[in-house]
């Protein structure tokens, strides 16, 4: 059973640092931001375009803080490998782009009609911003999933599933 000393040697240490905060900081609120104003816009404002990218946002954002959590707690390796890291990195891809297209879209949509922000029924404008939220949520992902699939293999963690003939059954 490994001490507690072990257990904090085996997290990496961008822990330590401000800019590992800040970003703990900014998913959770983000997160959170994206969970309440979806519940907002879809019950409150009848605005199910916006409420459907925030809950985007929130969706991928709660899975970047997922990581965080599970690299605080020293837990990052039982529960990925780089190559579960990598799918999730790929997943952040797609979000992005799909992202920055309904963006653009509610944008032009928003710039046709000559809309301004209100919280009204089918504005545009709040769609387009909750799709930059989306986006900027799908980025906090990719990177997040990019940085810890980089330490897992500095780490030379093994894969937490062996494929047939590799140096893990050997």
């Amino acid at each position: 059973m490994p001490r507690d000393s072990e257990r904090r040697n085996e997290r990496w240490t961008a822990e330590m640092s401000y800019s590992y905060w800040l970003l703990f900081i900014l998913t959770a609120s983000v997160a959170a931001g994206g969970f309440s104003t979806f519940l907002i816009f879809a019950l409150r404002f009848k605005n199910h375009h916006a409420a459907m990218w925030s809950l985007s946002a929130g969706i991928f954002s709660s899975a970047a803080f997922h990581l965080h959590i599970l690299n605080l707690l020293g837990r990052l390796a039982t529960w990925h490998d780089r190559q579960s890291l990598n799918q999730i990195k790929y997943l952040a891809i797609v979000v992005c782009a799909l992202s920055t297209v309904g963006g653009a879209v509610y944008g032009a949509l928003a710039y046709k009609a000559k809309q301004e922000i209100d919280f009204g029924e089918n504005n545009f404008v709040l769609s387009c911003v909750s799709a930059a939220l989306s986006l900027k949520s799908g980025l906090s992902l990719f990177f997040t999933a990019k940085f810890y699939r980089r330490q897992i293999l500095i780490s030379g963690h093994l894969p937490l599933v062996a494929e047939p003939g590799s140096d893990f059954y050997d």
